[in-house]
């Protein structure tokens, strides 16, 4: 088997995909309490091969088969043997730790086994020592509570309710709506079939359509219009067009859907589908797509970024609900985060559809309900530098900035935006602070480096440009080009320095 990592990070802790990482996580182990625990498993192991053979033999058989076995033969790719030619080896889309959930319950078990071998050792001695072995082991389990606790707890949260309820809300009635894969597909069918909430909607996976049997299920058993026989069906496969490319059975089901559907429902697609999926007979539909909060609505006219505005800006104040999005006490894991993050979507649609026909106020209110959803997402505070920018705001710029400095991931990006609108309004003193707290926090971060250097540069200011370019230099020790300049800056500041001080005779 060709493998699609190296081997250390399919045991290891790579991200998405390392198995050893999975396993710490799952029992805590980090600190000191790995080796009690790790220990007890492994006594746990050796006490039944030692006392019950046979059955210790099928136990230590399991438990290899469940971690080492698995890991070969799943073969999770780590992103660093990716093959163009095959298309294959991307680093895991998600974290694959369900996969070896019948190790973690071996292993427990074999903690279990351990853990009572010990205390039946210990009691050969001082009762004190078997009841001191069972506090402690007693206490072992509150270290893996403790370390997974919060990412475990579902008690508040609704996210994935919620995601499901707004995308299913921006659909029109009796709608064929279009999804693209399982977060945007498994808890809409659950609102639907458990919660009976908006039935009239017919959702059409685009992974499953590439399937025979869900073709046949759309249409014998969700009315999804569809003019084809079980043996058409079964003739839909794959084929590589003349350039290359492959045309999936997927997209030949849209067409056969949508020629099939003669406007008898809407049709909607969702935000999470891309545009390479919203095509019709291999045209873009871009064209006819009118956006609702968070669907593409399929008209008849064509135009370009067209936004329901009104049906947008009901559904984004008065009809979706953001549950826990931005309450940092609930645990919001990668795909969790990317979901939320799609609401921002509506937002932009609708505040850049104001922006153009001239209501900035009403853009900026719209981005600040999404600031207020998501504080923790960068685009609306960088959005937001635009458009005080634009309406020459400094004071509201500053308020944002300070705002900002709760955003814990990429806050470099909005520092870096609202250190070039300062510039941009004329206030070059607070522009420069801000520019530099970008790369006191971000020594790495080229877009606030290269601004602060045009400034510097534009402002004949040769002293502070080679100072900046010198501590960049150390920091970023392989950017060549600012090796090369730095020469060049020097003799700048040589020249500046000779010249006469004029101000002083």
């Amino acid at each position: 088997m060709e493998r699609r990592a190296q081997l250390s990070n399919q045991l290891g802790q790579h991200a998405r995909m390392g198995f050893w990482g999975f396993f710490d996580r799952q029992y805590g182990f980090n600190d000191i309490a790995f080796f009690p625990i790790f220990g007890l498993g492994l006594i746990g192991v050796f006490q039944l091969l030692r006392s019950r053979r046979a059955a210790g033999v099928l136990f230590l058989s399991l438990l290899l088969i469940t971690t080492i076995g698995l890991i070969w033969y799943m073969n999770f790719a780590d992103g660093t043997l990716y093959n163009a030619a095959r298309q294959d080896a991307y680093l895991e889309v998600r974290d694959r730790d369900y996969f070896f959930t019948p190790a973690f319950i071996l292993f427990g078990m074999a903690i279990g086994m351990g853990g009572a071998a010990l205390i039946r050792w210990l009691l050969g001695g001082s009762l004190i020592w078997p009841i001191l072995g069972a506090a402690v082991i007693a206490v072992l389990p509150i270290r893996a509570i403790q370390a997974n606790y919060h990412v475990n707890d579902r008690s508040r949260n609704v996210l994935a309710y919620d995601y499901a309820y707004n995308l299913l809300s921006s659909a029109d009635k009796n709608a064929l709506f279009f999804t693209n894969g399982d977060n945007d597909t498994f808890p809409l069918w659950c609102l639907q079939e458990v919660y009976g909430f908006r039935r009239d909607v017919k959702i059409i996976n685009l992974s499953l359509l590439n399937t025979y049997w869900y073709i046949r299920q759309l249409r014998d058993h969700h009315g999804v219009p569809m003019n084809l026989t079980d043996d058409q069906i079964l003739r839909i496969n794959h084929y590589r067009r003349d350039d290359g490319s492959i045309r999936r059975i997927q997209d030949q089901m849209i067409d056969a859907i949508l020629i099939a559907n003669r406007n008898q429902h809407p049709v909607n697609f969702a935000v999470t589908v891309t545009e390479s999926n919203r095509r019709f007979k291999e045209q873009s539909l871009e064209p006819n797509l009118m956006i609702n909060a968070m669907a593409y609505r399929l008209v008849s006219d064509s135009g370009n970024n067209r936004v329901d505005v009104e049906g947008t800006d009901s559904l984004l104040w008065n009809v979706f609900q953001y549950r826990g999005v931005s309450d940092p006490a609930i645990y919001k894991d990668e795909n969790a985060q990317r979901m939320a993050s799609n609401y921002i979507s509506g937002f932009f649609f609708l505040a850049d559809t104001l922006r153009r026909a001239g209501d900035f106020d009403g853009a900026i209110r719209h981005m600040g309900r999404a600031v207020e959803i998501l504080p923790e997402v960068y685009e609306p505070y960088v959005y937001m530098a635009q458009l005080y920018t634009d309406t020459k705001r400094p004071d509201s710029l500053e308020s944002l900035y300070t705002q900002s400095k709760r955003v814990t991931s990429e806050w470099e990006r909005i520092g870096t935006a609202i250190g070039y609108s300062m510039r941009r309004l004329g206030r070059s003193q607070r522009a420069e602070q801000v520019l530099k707290e970008v790369l006191t926090r971000a020594p790495k971060h080229e877009p606030a480096y290269k601004i602060l250097v045009q400034m510097y540069y534009a402002d004949a200011r040769y002293d502070s440009l080679l100072g900046v370019m010198e501590r960049w230099a150390v920091v970023n020790p392989g950017d060549a080009q600012t090796t090369q300049l730095l020469d060049s800056v020097r003799t700048l500041v040589r020249a500046q320095s000779a010249l006469p001080n004029l101000g002083n005779p």
